[in-house]
């Protein structure tokens, strides 16, 4: 199954879900659901949190901030194969400043938080 979302100004971001992110997640872990449920959880909950920094360190252009959280929860994405989620925060990991990239930041993070949120329906929708 494809997800898109259309909201960048390059390409569509996909997530491409062949299985639920919970059947991924349980073959990484030898089939334990209760790991991967809770590992899951774990993922909604600091994720939307680190998002929620990324977006504060956005509005305040504090570059510092962008940069170290961007990397943190890139690792997330990484682990559950969201590679386009991966690339945005190789973007944000590597910003350098915000002057001229105004519009191109407000859509790569409006994306990213659309491909947040596919991510967290479909481990809902599987729980």
């Amino acid at each position: 199954m494809s997800k898109e979302v259309n909201n960048t100004d390059e390409s569509k971001a996909t997530i491409m879900n062949d299985k639920s992110m919970l059947e991924r997640v349980k073959e990484i872990f030898g089939g334990d659901e209760n790991l991967a449920k809770n590992l899951l959880n774990i993922y909604i909950k600091e994720s939307t949190k680190d998002l929620s920094i990324l977006q504060e360190g956005i509005q305040s252009k504090d570059i510092d901030k962008v940069n170290k959280v961007s990397h943190k929860i890139k690792s997330s994405f990484k682990f559950l194969r969201m590679n386009n989620a991966v690339e945005l925060c190789l973007y944000f990991e590597k910003l350098t400043h915000f002057e001229e990239n105004t519009l191109e930041i407000k859509q790569k993070i409006s994306t990213l938080i659309e491909l947040h949120q596919i991510s967290i329906t479909d481990i809902e929708g599987c729980m």
